[in-house]
């Protein structure tokens, strides 16, 4: 068995020409612009599981102390127009048929409404920029990291999204020199009893 440690994007081309036989969903990412093009090759069997991989957003409760604008700053994105716009609906589709999970979403059209008066209540002017820390190595939430952004504007919020290569992220998560910060981790399954 040799294990092969490559970047995401080269895993299609290592399926493509044999010399990667398996990939496991903990151990690569393949990128969302290559599933359509992974899933039509003869000599590749694709098969849909369970997500294990989750996009944790942080906010720095240090430089933003006011819970209302916390509060505002999650009413104000809306997760079913990120999933519309951003990712491929028909492997969603396929995931949920295999496992049977919710897509998430708050497609509650007051949310906006709801940021505002929360901004409003917290006494934000507006002056403030939320320093937005993203892995640049992951287009698609660098892309959603852009929807966020915009949706923040549109209650008040500015957003300077910083793109940074992983090992720079998790430098700048160990100390409070951002506002709000966003990685791809994988939690592993907990038993709540014991």
């Amino acid at each position: 068995l040799n294990i092969k440690i490559v970047d995401g994007s080269q895993l299609y081309a290592g399926l493509q020409s044999g010399e990667i036989d398996i990939t496991q969903q903990t151990m690569s990412d393949i990128p969302q612009e290559d599933y359509e093009s992974v899933e039509a090759l003869d000599n590749v069997d694709v098969v849909y599981g369970s997500p294990v991989t989750n996009q944790s957003v942080f906010i720095q409760t240090k430089n933003v102390p006011d819970v209302k604008v916390r509060q505002a700053m999650l009413y104000a994105i809306d997760r079913q127009q990120i999933l519309e716009e951003l990712l491929n609906w028909e492997i969603i589709r396929k995931v949920k048929e295999a496992v049977s999970i919710p897509v998430i979403g708050n497609g509650d059209v007051d949310s906006p409404q709801k940021a505002k008066a929360l901004l409003e209540e917290a006494g934000w002017d507006g002056s403030q920029t939320i320093r937005f820390y993203v892995n640049s190595g992951d287009s698609t939430f660098v892309n959603a990291a852009s929807i966020i952004a915009a949706e923040w504007a549109a209650v008040g919020i500015k957003a300077e999204i910083q793109t940074v290569d992983f090992a720079t992220l998790m430098s700048v998560a160990g100390t409070e020199d951002y506002d709000v910060l966003a990685v791809q981790y994988t939690y592993a399954p907990v038993d709540p009893y014991p």
